[in-house]
């Protein structure tokens, strides 16, 4: 190395050196002396050369130490450039790159970590940095599901995400800036309705590299304004391009924004993933609406007419049969209030008066009292016992599972009313997937029995007074016990394997009144679950493909370890595809929230009205005409809006502008909270007066 501090000694990134006492030169001739013992002692290994100097005529210079050395640097695949680490970002070792790419060199960056990947990325071959490690090591905590170690300094896992997210970032189209708009190159006046809105901010082009501070400024109103709709996502997507407006009456169009006229260049939307894992945010929003969509069906409104009050429900649990025994807490009787911090006394794990072991010499028993935190639980007893291929073909089967039990219940139910003589019934559900901690699927569903109108089938009627949820109740358990079928043949299991449902099932009687469950403690139940994934399993990945499969499956590893493996190997094979393809989801690739068309409305209703709400909210005293349009009535608008966007990236653009864009959702969030808190005070207090007087 030639930074100054190894050559004449001091302190460089918190270490002390002594010096080398050496020049430069001397240190780039004992560079090309190792290079070429090394290659003597090792012909078959792949070696590189490494470049050394200071300025860039140091890097010249050791080009043509090597050439007078008999090496022709271009015809090699790699070409290291050292001395660069602390300096990397610079404008100095942005020159010496270029100019060393101009000789064509293929060239590899030490050290070179995102400053300096995002000024001349493009002309490096390959790089390497430990500050994914650097950064793992200050989150002073591992990744969810990772065991082992307090931080993930060390972990392939983390590796792998933090090297996705650079590569992603880097591979991004270019970032637009935004021109600083002269009299000149004014597009000519338009009558004031048709006239493009053009930004208000007064300050100079926009670049990645901008921190917070800068955004801070005259225009951080009008900034913070544009991106509030992402404001609380984790991970927004930025589009550009241009924005049509078209009079549906005779196709003109009326108005073009283009989003080089906007704050950073970009239009910001939220990435709306469901799992609260992922994004916070928009998994609150997904809640939320799935909140509304299961209660809406058990106690109407929002276009559900208020006589399903009347119909008959119950909420079911049907669980996986078992694959092998594994760690669990058996509790018989709760007496705490909060299931989340249960402190009662459970049941020991698996008590045995025999103390035997299995063919692979584990032990079959288990005395322990697991904590609700115990990392074992879910955990098999014999890993190498346990059925892990059955396990992932049962959770990939487990929708069509669903959907024979679900026939056999409306059958169950519409020959009883044969029997007594009723009209046919309909039975509609809402409908819940949630991982357990073994990595097994079972599903929470809310079960509604409704009637059929012959004239209109479409309508939600109450059914027939003859059947009643303890028929409802009957006909689940019934399906439950009797709906059994077998897999395709695999060459694992020429047989196929057994799809049932497990031992375990649990129904009850849904109540407006509480006397079971109500609908509200149905609905968040569900909500809740909805934004859920595998994290309880402790494996969070996204979709595994041959190059990163190694990082989470290995047939000797961990529980989870072993189901994507199972998933990975088993699907390698026709007909059983689509295991690869939910190999991260252990198996499962149906939808975690699903429902039937005549239960309630839909997610796509419920966001139309959150659309038309926003539109149509009066503009305060902080907004201008010019800038906010918004439509009065989106059923008898005259104008649509054709997008003409293509993808730039996603997440913020800086760590400052997650900062100040997700605070200020925030203190939104809180004062919204604050609302209903005060809202649901004041209808308390009135319902007490009601009921003195």
């Amino acid at each position: 190395m030639c930074e100054p501090a190894v050559i004449h000694g001091g302190t460089l990134g918190g270490q002390h050196f002594i010096g080398t006492g050496l020049t430069v030169a001397e240190h780039q001739h004992r560079t090309i002396d190792n290079y070429l013992q090394l290659r003597s002692l090792a012909p078959d290994l792949p070696i590189i050369p490494v470049l050394q100097g200071w300025t860039l005529h140091d890097y010249l210079t050791c080009v043509q130490l090597y050439t007078d050395a008999g090496i022709n640097l271009a015809e090699l695949p790699r070409v290291g450039v050292g001395s660069v680490c602390r300096r990397q970002s610079t404008d100095e070792i942005t020159h010496i790159i270029t100019t060393l790419a101009g000789l064509g060199l293929r060239l590899h960056g030490f050290g070179i970590k995102t400053r300096g990947l995002e000024r001349y990325g493009h002309l490096l071959a390959s790089a390497d940095s430990m500050a994914w490690s650097y950064e793992a090591r200050r989150l002073q905590q591992p990744l969810p599901g990772c065991t082992g170690h307090k931080n993930c300094a060390n972990c392939p896992r983390y590796a792998y995400q933090w090297h996705h997210r650079i590569i992603t970032k880097l591979t991004a189209p270019a970032q637009l800036t935004l021109p600083t708009t002269t009299p000149a190159t004014l597009p000519p006046r338009t009558p004031r309705s048709t006239r493009t809105p053009t930004s208000k901010i007064t300050r100079p082009n926009i670049f990645a590299t901008d921190t917070a501070l800068q955004r801070a400024g005259d225009g951080y109103f009008d900034w913070l304004d544009h991106v509030w709709p992402a404001a609380g996502c984790t991970h927004p997507i930025r589009l550009f391009g241009d924005l049509d407006t078209v009079d549906t009456r005779t196709g003109e169009i009326t108005r073009t924004l283009s989003t080089t006229a906007m704050p950073d260049g970009v239009i910001y939307k939220a990435c709306g993933n469901r799992r609260a894992t992922v994004c916070p945010s928009c998994a609150d929003t997904y809640r939320r609406d799935a909140f509304h969509l299961i209660r809406s069906g058990l106690a109407g409104g929002k276009t559900i007419p208020t006589t399903v009050t009347r119909h008959p429900a119950v909420f079911a649990t049907l669980t996986a049969p078992s694959f092998g025994p594994v760690h669990t807490r058996h509790v018989r009787r709760h007496t705490c209030t909060d299931r989340a911090r249960c402190s009662c006394r459970p049941d020991p794990c698996h008590a045995r008066r025999n103390f035997t072991h299995c063919p692979h010499g584990q032990p079959v028993a288990c005395f322990a009292r697991h904590d609700p935190r115990d990392e074992r639980l879910g955990q098999p007893l014999c890993p190498d016992c346990y059925d892990h291929d059955h396990h992932v073909i049962w959770n990939n089967h487990a929708g069509e599972l669903w959907r024979r039990t679900k026939q056999a219940i409306t059958r169950r139910l519409n020959q009883l009313a044969r029997r007594r003589g009723l009209p046919p019934v309909r039975v509609s559900h809402g409908k819940v997937a949630e991982f357990q901690a073994r990595g097994a699927i079972h599903f929470h569903a809310l079960l509604r029995l409704d009637g059929i109108d012959p004239d209109d089938p479409t309508l939600i009627v109450p059914p027939p007074s003859g059947i009643t949820a303890a028929d409802l109740d009957d006909a689940i358990r019934y399906a439950a016990v009797h709906i059994v079928y077998t897999t395709d043949p695999h060459p694992d299991r020429p047989g196929g394997w057994p799809i049932t449902w497990g031992e375990q099932v649990d129904v009850r009687i849904i109540s407006l009144h509480g006397e079971s469950v109500s609908d509200a403690m149905v609905a968040g139940y569900l909500a809740k679950y909805a934004t859920k994934g595998t994290e309880i399993t402790g494996h969070t990945s996204r979709r595994l493909h041959p190059h990163n499969i190694g990082l989470y499956a290995d047939p000797g590893g961990t529980h989870t370890e072993r189901l994507v493996h199972a998933a990975w190997t088993l699907g390698d094979h026709p007909g059983f595809e689509s295991l690869r393809r939910w190999a991260h989801m252990l198996g499962f690739g149906g939808h975690f929230l699903t429902k039937a068309r005549h239960y309630s409305l839909t997610f796509a209703a419920l966001r139309a009205a959150r659309v038309h709400y926003r539109r149509t909210q009066p503009q305060g005293p902080d907004y201008s005409d010019e800038r906010i349009h918004r439509q009065d009535d989106l059923d008898a608008e005259t104008t649509i809006v054709l997008a003409r966007l293509s993808y730039v990236g996603t997440g913020w653009k800086t760590t400052g502008d997650a900062l100040l864009a997700n605070t200020a959702a925030d203190q939104a969030r809180r004062r919204h909270q604050a609302g209903r808190e005060e809202l649901a005070h004041e209808m308390n207090a009135f319902t007490l007066t009601e009921r003195a007087a």
